[in-house]
């Protein structure tokens, strides 16, 4: 581990000088590399929802919520597979899901350095609450199994979780069947993006986001330093964008949807409303790799960082952020700002705030390695 930590401190400590605020950009293709690669790069990711007849096909249901809907928990799922499964730090029971929940894996082997070393040091990023390291080690285990002998003792693997707390629980009262499967899919995507390197060009930036960040308690502190690492390969394609960013992926944590799902509680022998707490969604930090892999192509994972006790978006002030209306100090919605999802509120829980917050991350991203 040491190893592991000491390969990312190097490739972060390089990291440019802050750069100004500035409000979303628009979407930005990779671009070629200018220099001869340095570094091997492979990505891959994989979904980590609990399976339905031995699939996730809930996933491709029309009626999965578009990013405007502010109201909707997501498509109703009355039975997992593998039984009862708990939301992280929710619910007990869950069963709707809004949007996917996936693990993305980055590789990276140094070809040359004043190290000379060619350890390849791996990042997986769950959209999950939390791993634990014993859980941790195991994965690496059925990771190394796979992989060639001549590559096992000198791949490092870190593995995190974006603290979301809208996934299936991983810490209080874990579905072991569930846990299982997803320890393999995590362990799958290391391999898949150890096997997959391909010469690459790293570019490496850093600047300040505050916007949809509020620290609930007394001393008020808080990091909006965002570092971003990008992968080129040699033919202009990105293989994968790294984003760690110090927020709470927590939008909707406690609130009660507000579509009403009447039907929904029915088959479960409940009174409507009864989806708080009970839907999966990625939030802002899915919405944050998705919109860049939309935009640029390749596997962007999301590691948070310091959240102190604690660093929030819950109940700070977001907002629709256009070309007409920016950032502006990031904190205060600027003149002539509608709220996110919401008609009058810019501090009241809905989906569609993390879908911005996650969205304005994401153009911010992009924007620091322009």
């Amino acid at each position: 581990m040491r190893r592991v930590v000491v390969c990312l401190v190097a490739v972060l400590s390089v990291l440019a000088g802050t750069a100004p605020v500035a409000s979303a950009p628009p979407p930005r293709a990779g671009k070629p590399p200018a220099a001869a690669p340095v570094f091997k790069v492979g990505a891959a990711s994989r979904s980590v929802l609990p399976l339905v007849d031995g699939a996730r096909g809930y996933l491709d249901d029309p009626a999965l919520p578009g990013l405007d809907d502010a109201d909707s928990p997501g498509v109703f799922v009355e039975q997992w597979d593998a039984g009862r499964v708990a939301v992280g730090n929710g619910h007990p029971d869950a069963h709707w899901v809004r949007d996917d929940l996936r693990v993305r894996a980055v590789a990276v082997e140094e070809l040359r350095g004043s190290r000379g070393g060619k350890d390849i040091v791996v990042m997986a990023a769950t959209d999950l609450y939390m791993i634990f390291r014993a859980d941790a080690d195991v994965i690496r285990e059925r990771a190394l199994a796979q992989l060639p002998a001549s590559d096992r003792d000198r791949v490092h693997i870190a593995i995190g979780s974006t603290h979301n707390h809208h996934g299936p629980d991983t810490a209080f009262d874990v579905n072991h069947v569930w846990y299982d499967q997803m320890m393999d899919e995590v362990a799958a995507a290391i391999v898949e993006a150890v096997t997959n390197r391909r010469p690459a060009i790293l570019s490496v930036a850093a600047g300040e986001l505050a916007f949809g960040m509020r620290d609930s308690r007394d001393p008020q502190i808080i990091d909006p330093t965002m570092n971003v690492l990008q992968a080129t390969a040699t033919n202009g394609d990105v293989i994968a964008t790294v984003v760690q960013w110090n927020n709470h992926p927590e939008v909707t944590l406690g609130w009660t949807p507000t579509e009403d799902r009447t039907a929904d509680c029915a088959v479960l022998g409940e009174a409507e409303p009864c989806t708080r707490n009970r839907y999966f969604t990625a939030d802002f930090a899915g919405h944050m790799s998705r919109t860049i892999e939309d935009a640029v192509g390749g596997v962007a994972p999301i590691f948070v960082g310091a959240l102190g006790g604690l660093v929030t978006p819950l109940r700070a002030a977001i907002w629709e952020v256009t070309d007409e209306v920016g950032l502006g100090n990031q904190f205060d919605p600027p003149p002539g700002a509608e709220p996110a999802g919401n008609e009058t509120s810019f501090t009241d829980p809905n989906f569609r705030r993390a879908v911005v917050l996650g969205e304005v991350g994401a153009r911010y991203a992009l924007d620091l390695l322009e």
